[in-house]
């Protein structure tokens, strides 16, 4: 029951209805709508091949008590609301579809809630770059294929698994996981535009690593990503230890065709080390950033747009002021060993100081006995909050 879990849940996200959208296991079959000659025009533009058993995406209505379930295609992984009159629910694939290919899926909940019609109310677009530099994306070579300079090129190893949307301009980032390259690792930014799956475009960034322009430096392994309202995305570099900044405005370069394929735009990339631990004898840093969440609207009392480091290897969430380039360590004392993989906040009254606000988190440890306190311990959530003084009550 502890590893081999039947239907596992995850990614929870609210809608303006109150309903929780989440994905969870799926039956053992995959949809009609998702083959190619199915006339899906999704499907024909990125068929789903046989053997892939894609995750549902659910959503759950307090008020009702009912679920429904949607038999998605592309698989889910980490989602993200839209500020589209659809309020569209996105998603990135987390299956790698053979061979490792990734991309980006999602639900009108407004056509879904009208028609009750999976197939109509969903989309995804593969994760493809102009590699011709033609101004579109359309037939590609595959990552084990030979590359074609004619055709447009799928990204390797685009699995995702950080995922944010972007307020300023509509677009989607997803950073890829654990499973693909951690050196240097990648984000890509996918734009659906008004008429998918012709009009979707992808585009990868690599944390520059090895780049002449850039000698000296080696930033790397991309987990998590999150997107303020300035368009900034930012990403915490598990394995340099570096809370990265990335402005795609700063790029010199082309954006597509056959030179942008990830180390192109060094420029783009400020990196603030993040202090902490190092292994004894070493300048190596022993802490670990799972994930990263971004504070939007001031939930902790920091400031608007302040990025939280989840930071595991220190039993700690770690905020960094971007007015001041400082960093904030908020530590768990007890249990030792905290390790947490997301964060949302909650704003209960706006006039009421910092007793007013607060992040939300969990010790999601899944073997909970490994923490201080051996046998008998069990899960927990930590509420953070900022005090004007360590006495304030």
């Amino acid at each position: 029951m502890i590893w081999t879990d039947p239907n596992p849940i995850g990614m929870p996200h609210m809608d303006s209805k109150g309903r929780i959208w989440f994905h969870a296991g799926s039956p053992p079959r995959l949809s009609d709508y998702c083959k190619k000659g199915s006339g899906n025009p999704f499907a024909e533009n990125f068929p789903m091949p046989d053997g892939v058993l894609p995750r549902r995406l659910e959503n759950y209505d307090p008020k009702t008590g009912k679920f429904d379930l949607l038999d998605v295609c592309l698989t889910p992984g980490h989602l993200a609301f839209g500020n589209d009159k659809d309020e569209t629910v996105y998603y990135n694939d987390t299956a790698a579809v053979p061979p490792r290919m990734g991309g980006v899926g999602w639900v009108r909940t407004r056509i879904w809630d009208e028609t009750h019609d999976v197939e109509k109310s969903m989309g995804w677009c593969p994760a493809v770059i102009d590699y011709n530099g033609d101004g579109k994306t359309g037939a590609y070579t595959k990552p084990d294929e030979p590359i074609d300079p004619k055709l447009d090129r799928a990204v390797d190893g685009a699995n995702g698994y950080g995922f944010a949307f972007n307020p300023v301009d509509g677009s989607l980032w997803s950073a890829e996981g654990e499973q693909g390259q951690m050196e240097p690792g990648k984000i890509m930014r996918y734009e659906i535009g008004n008429n998918p799956p012709a009009t979707c475009k992808t585009e990868v960034y690599e944390p520059p690593f090895d780049n002449p322009k850039r000698p000296g430096v080696e930033a790397f392994l991309t987990l998590g990503i999150a997107v303020d309202t300035n368009g900034l995305v930012w990403v915490a570099l598990s394995g340099s230890n570096d809370l990265a900044s990335f402005d795609r405005r700063k790029c010199k370069g082309p954006l597509n065709g056959p030179t942008a394929t990830g180390q192109h735009c060094p420029e783009g990339w400020t990196l603030y080390p993040v202090p902490g631990p190092k292994f004894k004898g070493t300048d190596i840093p022993a802490d670990y950033f799972y994930h990263n969440w971004l504070d939007r609207f001031n939930g902790l009392g920091l400031g608007k747009n302040v990025p939280i480091i989840n930071s595991n290897g220190s039993d700690s969430l770690i905020a960094f002021l971007p007015e001041t380039g400082k960093f904030v360590t908020m530590r768990v004392p007890y249990p030792l060993d905290f390790y947490t993989r997301n964060v949302d906040f909650r704003i209960d009254d706006p006039k009421a100081g910092w007793k007013g606000r607060g992040l939300w988190t969990g010790n999601e440890e899944k073997v909970i006995w490994h923490l201080e306190g051996g046998k008998g311990n069990k899960t927990s959530i930590a509420h953070f909050q900022i005090r004007p003084d360590p006495l304030a009550r």
